[in-house]
């Protein structure tokens, strides 16, 4: 996968989707980091959902399961930064889809420094 947006399909058969994240986010993020055991804050939730795309850059992936989105992973870095600032996702549920999460960021900034 070479955008933000978009599926592919892991290796377990399941489909993934790449997007940017969303305000209404935060309650499927709060799931995910509960899943995993990381609790997070209020605060934080809030600084994944909205961020300054001239500075930061975040992607979620989510999966369909039973009929709705269940965001699995999201990733965060900085524009510009050859490494990830975040990088959390439930591989048990979605195996690969944190290596998804880090090819779709390492992409687009390596876009993003060829426009530069």
């Amino acid at each position: 996968m070479r955008r933000l947006d978009g599926s592919t399909t892991l290796p377990s058969g399941l489909r993934l989707r790449l997007r940017i994240p969303h305000r209404s986010d935060a309650a499927r993020l709060r799931d995910l980091f509960d899943r995993l055991e990381a609790p997070t804050d209020d605060l934080a939730l809030s600084r994944l959902v909205r961020f300054d795309p001239r500075e930061r850059v975040a992607v979620v992936a989510s999966v369909l399961l039973d009929r709705s989105e269940e965001i699995v992973g999201i990733a965060v870095s900085e524009l510009g930064a050859d490494d990830l600032e975040l990088l959390v996702a439930d591989e048990i549920q979605a195996p690969g889809a944190g290596a998804a999460l880090a090819e779709s960021l390492r992409a687009h900034s390596e876009r993003a420094s060829r426009i530069a």
